[in-house]
């Protein structure tokens, strides 16, 4: 891959040979027997040109793993199936099929939900499990959100769920948390839906020192909706004071309110309010 480009072939090389997950090693000329020895041939009058009597350790073997889907894919593809399937094999090949696309080159699912995604490899799917639970995105949730977190990226393979599930025992951070108890869930309160002027909160400022005009206090009402402020300024702080505050000036003027928040105060709290 380091080579400097000469010519177009070796362009179409690299095009070709970039499409797969290969490690290239570079041997030296005298020590790769193998692919040397076709520039040995003697040209001379011998009968054997080549002799094939290769050594054991300079013998590759290439394993391919046949994906889940290439019966399906080749069958879309090609409309043909091999000659050793049996009839029942070739029916239900014919049948799964239906719920599957070939769309250039990729083979994808149509979910119950009508969405379009993407069938994938054995050996996609650790990296797509732990995108989906490990990362800031997964959040590691149990193995139902994270299943639901693969379709919305529009993965799909026929054993997801066992493998979200097999995933979720086996991460190390979900194990060390544990379950999640009621104490860690958030206290949920009822949220009554209020208009404006129907829930006012109450309280009084003072005593100011120095009074001013002999007044050193301040009933203060403000709505929890709009925010108005009502405000008085007043000699004492006593529960006929309140209660005429609340008559006059809020009653009168907005209408009867729903609730009242207080500061648990005794002029609030008294017998007359």
């Amino acid at each position: 891959m380091n080579k400097p480009i000469t010519n177009g072939r070796i362009t179409r090389w690299l095009l070709l040979l970039q499409e797969f997950n290969i490690t290239i090693l570079d041997q030296p000329r005298k020590q790769n027997t193998v692919a040397d020895l076709l520039s040995r041939i003697q040209n001379d009058n011998n009968d054997v040109l080549v002799e094939d009597n290769f050594h054991d350790e300079y013998i590759s073997a290439v394993s391919i793993e046949t994906p889940w889907f290439a019966d399906i894919s080749n069958y879309l593809a090609t409309r043909k199936l091999p000659l050793y399937f049996s009839p029942r094999d070739k029916r239900k090949v014919i049948k799964i099929s239906v719920s599957y696309s070939w769309i250039n080159g990729e083979l994808y699912k149509i979910g119950l939900d009508l969405v379009i995604r993407r069938c994938v490899r054995e050996d996609e799917i650790p990296e797509i499990l732990k995108s989906c639970h490990d990362e800031p995105y997964g959040g590691h949730f149990i193995d139902k959100r994270t299943t639901y977190n693969v379709f919305l990226l529009g993965y799909y393979w026929p054993s997801l769920f066992k493998d979200a599930k097999e995933y979720v025992k086996r991460c190390d951070s979900c194990q060390r948390m544990g379950k999640h108890v009621p104490s860690d869930e958030m206290p949920l309160q009822p949220q009554v839906l209020i208009k404006h002027f129907e829930k006012w909160a109450l309280d009084f400022v003072g005593p100011i020192n120095p009074p001013s005009r002999l007044k050193g206090y301040i009933p203060v009402c403000t709505d929890y909706v709009t925010k108005w402020v009502e405000a008085k300024a007043l000699s004492f702080a006593t529960e006929n004071v309140v209660a005429s505050f609340h008559f006059e000036d809020i009653f009168t003027c907005f209408g009867v309110p729903r609730e009242n928040v207080i500061d648990q105060g005794t002029q609030f709290t008294s017998k007359l309010v």
